[in-house]
C-alpha cells in the first residue's frame, strides 16, 4: 500500500491551519460565473451545449473515437460537486479532460442549480425536467450509462437513479460516488470524531442553512433525497464509493457500506485514509494515481476490478 506523499501532507496541513478559517465559512450568497471548456478540451473533443432553463447541458465526445466503437463504450453523466455555488469550474473541466482518456464515448455535464438560488424542491423539479432520458440520451444506440457524482451531487444522483429506474429510461451500468454527501441532517455521531480533521466542512453552518430549506418546503421533498443511505439498495445497479478519511462525509459513506453488506448488491468501497474533500482536484501525486485507477475501472468490466487495492485506500 503506497504511503501518502509529502506534498499531500503539507497541503493538508496548509488547508487545515491556514485556509480553514476562510473555507469553513458558509457563504451562500457567493456566486461564480460558469466557465466554458478550455482550449485543450476543444482540441481533443467535440463540444456541444444545449441550454435548458438558463442552465447549459454540455455533451463532450472525443474526436478520436469512431462511431462504431462509441456505441459499445459507456456514456458518463458527470454530476460535479456544486455545493452552494453555481458554476462549472476549471477543475471540473480538467477532470473531464482526464476522463476522455479512459475509453469513454460521451461525457454529459449538466450545470447544476446552486441551492441558494433554488429550494431543494425546485432543484429536484429541475432534475426531473432536464436530467431525463429525452434530454440526456443524444445517442439512442448507447447501451451503457455510468452516473459519476461528487460530493453534494450524490443526493441528486440517488434521486435521479430512482427516477430513471422507475421509468426504465436509461440502462445504468453503475453509480460511482466520490466523497459523497449522503445525509442532509449530519446527525451521524461519528462526525464528531472527524470534525477536527476536516479542513473544509462546517457542519453547524450546513445544519443551520439546510434547516431553513427543510422547513420551507419539506412536504414536497422525498425522504430518500435527504437520506439515501436508508433506502433499499437491492434494485439499484452496482455502486462504487471513493471516500476520504479526513472528511466528515466519510461517516455516512461508511454507513452506506455497512447497509450494503445486508443487501444483494455489488458494492465496492475505497477509503483513502489521509485524503480530504475534493483531494482528487488538487495538484498532489495521489491525484494522478487515483485518476489512472478510475479511468481503468471505467474502461473494463466491473468484475475485473473488484479485487483491486490501489493507492492508499482500504478496499471492501
Amino acid at each position: 500500500m503506497a504511503k501518502t506523499s509529502l506534498r499531500a501532507k503539507f497541503f493538508y496541513h496548509y488547508l487545515l491551519y491556514t485556509e480553514a478559517k476562510h473555507l469553513k465559512k458558509l457563504e451562500t450568497s457567493r456566486n461564480f460565473l460558469s466557465e466554458s471548456p478550455h482550449k485543450t478540451l476543444h482540441e481533443k473533443a467535440s463540444v456541444r451545449v444545449e441550454t435548458k432553463d438558463t442552465y447549459p447541458i454540455w455533451q463532450i465526445t472525443p474526436k478520436k473515437s469512431h462511431e462504431q466503437d462509441s456505441n459499445q463504450k459507456p456514456t458518463i453523466l458527470y454530476l460535479y460537486n456544486s455545493r452552494l455555488h453555481q458554476g462549472i469550474r476549471k477543475r471540473h473541466w480538467e477532470f473531464v479532460l482526464e476522463l476522455l482518456d479512459g475509453g469513454i464515448s460521451n461525457i454529459i455535464v449538466p450545470e447544476i442549480p446552486p441551492n441558494h438560488n433554488k429550494t431543494i424542491a425546485e432543484s429536484l423539479k429541475w432534475v426531473n425536467n432536464y436530467l431525463n432520458a429525452d434530454h440526456l440520451n443524444q445517442n439512442p444506440l448507447a447501451n451503457d450509462w455510468i452516473i459519476l457524482a461528487e460530493g453534494s451531487s450524490a443526493l441528486y444522483s440517488f434521486y435521479l437513479l430512482n427516477e430513471l429506474k422507475l421509468h426504465h429510461s436509461l440502462p445504468i451500468r453503475e453509480l460511482i460516488l466520490i466523497s459523497p454527501w449522503l445525509d442532509c441532517s449530519f446527525s451521524n455521531p461519528l462526525i464528531d470524531q472527524l470534525l477536527p480533521k476536516d479542513p473544509i466542512h462546517n457542519r453547524d453552518g450546513y445544519q443551520s442553512y439546510l434547516a431553513e430549506l427543510m422547513d420551507s418546503d419539506s412536504s414536497t421533498i422525498p425522504d430518500l433525497f435527504f437520506t439515501p443511505i436508508y433506502q433499499k439498495l437491492a434494485l439499484l445497479p452496482p455502486i462504487k464509493v471513493y471516500s476520504a478519511g479526513k472528511d466528515i462525509l466519510q461517516a455516512d459513506a461508511s454507513k452506506l457500506k455497512i447497509r450494503a453488506i445486508s443487501e444483494p448488491i455489488i458494492f465496492n468501497y475505497y477509503e483513502y485514509s489521509d485524503m480530504f474533500n475534493e483531494w482528487y482536484h488538487y495538484p498532489i501525486p495521489e491525484r494522478e494515481n487515483f485518476l489512472s485507477l478510475l479511468k481503468a475501472q471505467l474502461s473494463l468490466p466491473l468484475s475485473e476490478w473488484e479485487k483491486n487495492n490501489e493507492l492508499d485506500a482500504s478496499y471492501w
